[in-house]
């Protein structure tokens, strides 16, 4: 672990700014800035025409990418779901842009002086134009795009998404890219910021996401702000991986973003269409000087000439109701098969979220509080807070949604039933009195959202415990059986293991050697979630503590029996990865030897059958020929209940190099 002193904790009011030259500088550069801004209008009567030639003036180019996890050639992934986590990451700091455009210099403008170009939200045609490409059709100037066009989401790294990026790069030269990557993507994601800096040296990358989240984290204790093995930082550090990443993000990141998106704001060069490297802690300095009450606890490291340095925030917490929902910003794409319509055709469906974090500490999974440190939720009325975002999500087409919390509500029953209810509540209104008649009414902002909200399917991740043993049999029913009153027809969670030795190690069976084995609680929860005519999927897990043929077989075999009696209808074979931050990582001793860095790992069969399995991150219990047996047995006992990930491949050029 390598660790370092905050270079600053940012607390407005609280640090001492003493670089006078570059306060006159930005004072100096906004007034030319209202000047100009005032010259345009006078010069133009229409006053549009003014805002959006001063706007391009004004802004400078940004682009974010989701890092793909995975290699393939035939860019056909199976279940394609939108990057709502990099979506969540960036829309507070999109909001925070739009008063630049709307309304410059005024109260409301965020910025100083310059701004990124995110000016546009997408409108309701762009938005249900859009199919389940995640390419997005570019045909006019830059600074005229909306938001949603400024994502570069690729599916897959490989010969075609890399000339995808440099054309891309080439035509819209960003001053900064942003890229959200967790730990299975982080090899990619530095393979895409070297992309970057070989075209455009000087364009600031900012990397954030799950694997961040993981890699530094802050000591109260200490006062330490630390970095594993697999952070960026010290991998660059290291000599692993070359130094294409100028700033990481962890923890809170909403807040952060927008910190630090209006920090380099301020150092931007417009003569050089660049950040000028020497305004850079100038600028933050003056930022947490001035505006340093960032809410969250966050961090913001960079690699200086000096050597590492962080930013620590440690604001008041918010709730997820206070920053823009997934969607606010971006086009629903993503269609999951599980929600079909009357006619077989499959649902435009959103990804939403309720919470940031698993309430649970098992201890493979890095969505556990334990690993995230706290859970940010919705707003004390989370239903309310829901039912409102649906109502918007189906003005956007969405016509299913799935709830892609670890726990939905975090496991709130309250919440889930209120959610229910109001929701069965609007759907009967809406059937009886009709879409047209009440979709103003109702606070939607067309009589087609109204309709699509009418008949919305839609699903959650649960845990086999909830359902069995949180709570008693007949309340698991009765929530089970208002949920599908509400449209529930697709409930999704963890079984993990049917050995009974391997799952009592992982902190999920709860009251392990008690009166209830994990397979009749699993019996018992999916007995419970068919009952009320609800479809189910679970994923199974291989290569946890205490796993060997034996207890491979009896999860196999046992998950089979599951699909034969009718419990079961999709099942998801998954091997065990080592997550930087994880407890397993820790006991296996593995935090010091995990390559999440290098580009040409070999991603071969049969690890490409499974999400998220490289060589040298995978379970030590388990070998190469396990995992073939796993993939061979799992294929013939499960047939077509198994969710296979065979549309993965990898390629290789002449030297072997993937």
């Amino acid at each position: 672990m390598y660790s370092i002193e905050p270079f600053l904790a940012a607390v407005s009011g609280q640090d001492t700014y003493l670089d006078t030259a570059f306060e006159n500088h930005i004072s100096q550069l906004r007034q030319n800035l209202i000047q100009e801004y005032h010259r345009t209008q006078s010069k133009l009567k229409n006053t549009v025409l003014a805002q959006d030639g001063f706007w391009a003036d004004r802004s400078f180019p940004v682009l974010s990418i989701l890092s793909p996890a995975m290699i393939s050639h035939e860019g056909n992934i199976e279940y394609p779901g939108d990057p709502v986590c990099l979506y969540a990451g960036i829309s507070k700091m999109i909001a925070g842009v739009l008063p630049s455009f709307q309304y410059p210099f005024s109260d409301q403008d965020q910025y100083l002086t310059h701004c990124p170009q995110l000016g546009h939200l997408p409108d309701l045609p762009y938005r249900l134009a859009q199919g389940n490409s995640t390419k997005r059709s570019i045909d006019q100037s830059w600074d005229k795009l909306n938001t949603d066009q400024t994502v570069f989401d690729p599916r897959a790294w490989n010969a075609e998404s890399r000339q995808q990026l440099r054309e891309l790069l080439t035509w819209q030269k960003p001053v900064i890219v942003m890229i959200s990557s967790v730990s299975c993507a982080h090899r990619y994601a530095l393979a895409i910021a070297r992309e970057i800096k070989s075209v455009l040296p000087d364009t600031v990358v900012i990397m954030g996401g799950r694997h961040a989240d993981e890699t530094v984290s802050f000591d109260k204790k200490s006062n330490l702000v630390s970095y594993s093995y697999s952070s960026t930082l010290r991998s660059i550090l290291d000599g692993r991986s070359t130094p294409d990443v100028d700033f990481i993000i962890s923890r809170d990141g909403a807040y952060c973003l927008d910190f630090l998106m209006k920090s380099l704001s301020l150092a931007y060069d417009p003569d050089q269409g660049r950040i000028d490297p020497a305004h850079i802690e100038p600028a933050l300095r003056y930022m947490a000087a001035n505006y340093g009450d960032v809410r969250g606890q966050s961090l913001i490291t960079w690699l200086s000439p000096q050597g590492p340095k962080a930013i620590l925030f440690r604001g008041a917490r918010y709730t997820l109701s206070e920053v823009p929902h997934s969607y606010y910003a971006f086009a629903i794409r993503a269609h999951f098969p599980i929600f079909m319509d009357d006619s077989g055709a499959v649902m435009r469906t959103a990804h939403v979220l309720t919470t940031d974090a698993c309430p649970y500490q098992c201890s493979f999974c890095s969505e556990g509080i334990g690993v995230m440190g706290r859970m940010n939720k919705l707003s004390r009325t989370p239903a309310d807070t829901m039912i409102t975002r649906l109502k918007e999500l189906a003005d956007f087409g969405a016509q299913a949604v799935f709830f892609d919390d670890s726990v939905m509500f975090g496991g709130n029953m309250a919440a889930m039933r209120d959610f229910s209810v109001q929701l069965t509540a609007l759907k009967t209104r809406l059937r009886r009195e009709g879409p047209a008649a009440l979709f103003t009414q109702e606070g939607f902002q067309t009589e087609q959202g109204a309709a699509n909200l009418s008949d919305m399917q839609w699903g959650a991740q649960l845990t086999g415990e909830f359902l069995s043993t949180f709570q008693d049999e007949a309340q698991g029913r009765d929530m089970l059986s208002v949920m599908a009153q509400a449209g529930c027809t697709y409930v999704y969670f963890g079984i993990e293991s049917l050995a009974e030795t391997v799952i009592s190690r992982i902190h999920k069976h709860r009251d392990a050697g008690a009166k209830m084995r994990w397979i009749d609680k699993i019996r018992t929860s999916l007995r419970l979630v068919k009952s009320a005519g609800i479809q189910v999927g679970s994923a199974v897990l291989f290569g946890l503590d205490g796993e060997n043929r034996d207890t491979i077989d009896e999860t196999i075999d046992g998950v089979a029996v599951l699909i034969r009696e009718g419990l079961l209808d999709l099942a998801s074979p998954n091997i065990m990865t080592y997550h930087p931050g994880t407890e397993i990582t820790r006991m296996h001793q593995m935090e010091n030897q995990l390559d999440y860095h290098s580009d040409s790992h070999d991603v071969r069969p049969p690890y490409s059958y499974f999400e998220q399995a490289f060589p040298g991150v995978v379970s030590k219990h388990l070998s190469e020929d396990d995992i073939w047996y796993i993939h061979d047995r799992t294929s013939a006992q499960w047939g077509t209940v198994r969710n296979s990930n065979e549309t993965t491949r990898y390629e290789e050029d002449n030297n072997g190099n993937v």
